[in-house]
């Protein structure tokens, strides 16, 4: 494991605390909290792909993460709190806005390096 793979998992770790700490939660449509599950989830997937280099691993980690992330919606029932449909859409909308993020991002510094050489 290196160290990009380190960061994602301690990453996995505190979104995984987050999710399952107890307390009391009501079904809401909160729009504050739908944005902290896509980012906390975007930045997921950001660093899925900057942690693994190739696209079958980058694929296969999202696919895990997708996974992940419903899991801890589910899980959210065993600590006292609700599970969310809603919740578990934005989790999987942030990764997928993290992955176009992180593409955006690298074809801009690929651009910047080609005009400079």
């Amino acid at each position: 494991m290196n160290f990009r793979q380190i960061i994602l998992a301690l990453y996995m770790i505190v979104i995984a605390t987050l999710s399952l700490w107890p307390g009391e939660s009501a079904p809401s449509l909160n729009l504050w909290d739908k944005l902290q599950h896509f980012g906390a989830y975007g930045l997921m997937g950001v660093l899925i792909c900057w942690a693994l280099d190739k696209r079958k691993q980058r694929l296969t980690a999202l696919a895990g993460a997708m996974g992940f992330g419903l899991l801890m919606e589910v899980a959210q029932g065993v600590t006292g709190r609700d599970a969310s449909l809603l919740d578990a859409s934005a989790n999987g909308l942030g990764l997928i806005g993290g992955v176009i993020g992180f593409w955006v991002l690298m074809q801009g510094i690929n651009h910047l390096n080609q005009q400079r050489s």
